[in-house]
């Protein structure tokens, strides 16, 4: 009985040693035909398409008196959506500069970068142009012009209106922001950029709010950024900010909810890439590295030339952007998301990301721009005749009142046509900070 068992056990053994060393030689594919392992794509939201990335300030007016919509004001997208007939019947381009003075009602759209007005319209006459700027006036209701990236005017026919467009215009824009023209009493000695400077008919009134800081997930936003995180090392820095790195890049999260990553091997470029590439790839790596929330408008489109010995190795990019809340922009030393990157990857990108909570005080009235304006010029080191003014505007300023509070208090954004911008303190008219 017992050897029949040894036999029994023994023929098993063969067995499985035989469909063993099978399935060694022929069950594993070659290691050059082996599928590479799958990772879980993670992403933060959808997709923000071209169309909803850039849209410009509407201001509808004449001379003196203005109406602003804002993408974040009540009634934009039916204004802008109107406006659009101006882009989608635009024929016959030409160079013509636009009317100097014009005592008619007037429409100006502006964009913050050059756009191609194909991506609302079909329309082959404007389709590859870099538009910044449409005007239109009542005078010459069959003529709008369109202003190119490069500063050029093209002059384009319009066919009849429609019936009743431009009687609707001014029931479109009653949600605007009432603006006037500033006048020299206003600008503190400061001069005012080619077409004046628009300010507030109305003073705001405004509270101080308390603001929190958006939370991520940062498990999730890890295996965003690291494909293996058996990879990645953690470093805790004395001041509490923690790093995750590859040794390749790095991803920091700061105590105060600061978020930074780094990629330095993707600088510099290799290859130019075009506009709408730009603005493409901005959105695919929100879409990956925290989401493109609504209350995040997108300020501002650079590209940088790095000074190197190549000239092929030029080619970067920058996105700014701002956070609007509760109807204002918020505005802090540094803007909530900064986007660099190049056709190799993320160079640097930092995030964070405010939004209002509630009232710390009473809604109190602003300084008005004169006072505002004024606490500036006494912070210059040069003349205030020498300095040209582009805007002044109401925001909240962001101030940490102490580690674990930030406060959101009014004040007046300004603007210098030489590229400085500064805060002043909407309720006690104390120059606040120069920004980066």
């Amino acid at each position: 009985m017992r050897e029949r068992m040894k036999t029994v056990i023994l023929i098993m053994l063969i067995l499985s040693s035989l469909f063993m060393t099978t399935n060694l030689l022929f069950g594993q594919p070659y290691l050059e035909t082996a599928e590479p392992p799958a990772y879980e794509q993670v992403s933060f939201g959808e997709l923000r398409p071209l169309r909803e990335q850039i849209l410009p300030v509407l201001r509808l007016g004449r001379a003196e008196e203005w109406l602003e919509l804002q993408p974040w004001h009540k009634g934009y997208q039916d204004a802008w959506h109107h406006l659009l007939w101006l882009c989608q019947h635009a024929r016959e381009l030409h160079k013509e500069m636009p009317p100097a003075e014009s005592n008619s009602q007037q429409i100006r759209v502006t964009f913050a970068a050059g756009v191609d007005l194909s991506w609302w319209v079909t329309n082959s006459s404007v389709k590859g142009l870099q538009i910044q700027e449409i005007r239109w006036y009542a005078d010459e209701p069959q003529t709008a012009w369109l202003k190119t990236d490069s500063s050029q005017w093209l002059c384009a026919s319009l066919s009849r209106l429609p019936s009743n467009w431009q009687q609707q215009l001014t029931e479109l824009f009653q949600h605007g922001w009432k603006l006037r023209l500033a006048t020299e009493t206003d600008l503190a000695g400061l001069k005012p950029a080619a077409g004046g400077v628009l300010i507030p008919q109305t003073i705001p009134k405004l509270p101080v709010y308390t603001a929190v800081v958006e939370k991520l997930e940062r498990e999730k936003l890890l295996s965003s950024v690291f494909v293996n995180l058996a990879l990645v090392r953690k470093i805790e820095e004395r001041d509490g900010a923690e790093i995750y790195t590859d040794g390749l890049k790095g991803l920091r999260f700061f105590r105060q909810g600061t978020l930074e990553f780094t990629a330095p091997e993707n600088e510099p470029g290799l290859l130019p890439l075009s506009h709408d590439e730009v603005l493409r790839q901005g959105a695919q790596y929100l879409q990956l590295m925290g989401g493109w929330p609504e209350q995040l408008y997108l300020k501002e489109v650079l590209a940088t030339e790095q000074l190197t010995g190549n000239r092929s190795h030029w080619h970067t990019y920058e996105l700014h952007f701002q956070t609007v809340d509760k109807g204002w922009p918020l505005v802090s030393s540094s803007p909530a998301l900064s986007l660099h990157f190049s056709d190799q990857g993320v160079i640097y990108y930092s995030r964070q990301i405010y939004y209002l909570e509630s009232a710390a005080t009473a809604a109190l009235p602003l300084v008005t721009p004169a006072q505002a304006l004024q606490a500036l010029v006494d912070n210059l080191t040069v003349p205030a005749a020498e300095i040209y003014l582009l805007s002044v505007e109401p925001v909240f300023y962001l101030a940490a009142a102490d580690k674990e509070q930030a406060l959101a208090r009014p004040a007046w954004f300004i603007e210098l046509a030489n590229g400085q911008t500064a805060i002043v303190d909407g309720h006690t008219g104390q120059f606040r900070a120069w920004l980066e």
